[in-house]
């Protein structure tokens, strides 16, 4: 076939504008949750007895520099708590570990740049799907220790 014989396919694919060049995008998440166990078993793990907290805040921004792409930049904070009451380790009938009055704390900060791509679904002007590549740097710190007797 040569080339002046070679048709066009319409594969109707349309392009068109979900978010407009110029607009900022702002938001961020926010979560907490709480856990705890008494007498808990799990595998060689017997005895569980824990109390644990989880929170953590993450605010980003994302500008569009072009009709249905963003770069941004997300920052997230976390923190962690464990205070653990008792666990038994019991790997064999000789081998048992016993760890008591023990918490765990860790702090983690984490850096994020992204851009994104946006796509609507079906010409629509509400529904779409996005793409997005990013980058993370992160850092923390974690301290295991005993906690004090009460008196």
């Amino acid at each position: 076939m040569s080339a002046e014989n070679k048709q066009e396919f319409d594969r109707g694919i349309k392009v068109t504008t979900f978010i407009p060049k110029g607009l900022w995008m702002v938001g961020g998440t926010f979560s907490y949750a709480e856990s705890n166990a008494e007498d808990f078993k799990l595998l060689v793990l017997k005895n569980i007895e824990y109390k644990s907290y989880t929170f953590s805040l993450s605010p980003g921004f994302c500008y569009f520099f072009r009709d249905n792409v963003g770069a941004g930049a997300r920052f997230s904070y976390s923190r962690d708590y464990i205070d653990i009451g008792n666990i038994d380790i019991a790997l064999n009938d000789d081998l048992t570990f016993e760890i008591q009055n023990a918490s765990l704390v860790e702090h983690m900060f984490y850096g994020t740049g992204f851009i994104r791509t946006y796509m609507n679904i079906a010409g629509s002007k509400v529904f779409g799907l996005f793409n997005e590549a990013r980058l993370t740097f992160g850092a923390g710190q974690g301290k295991l220790f005993p906690v004090k007797e009460k008196l």
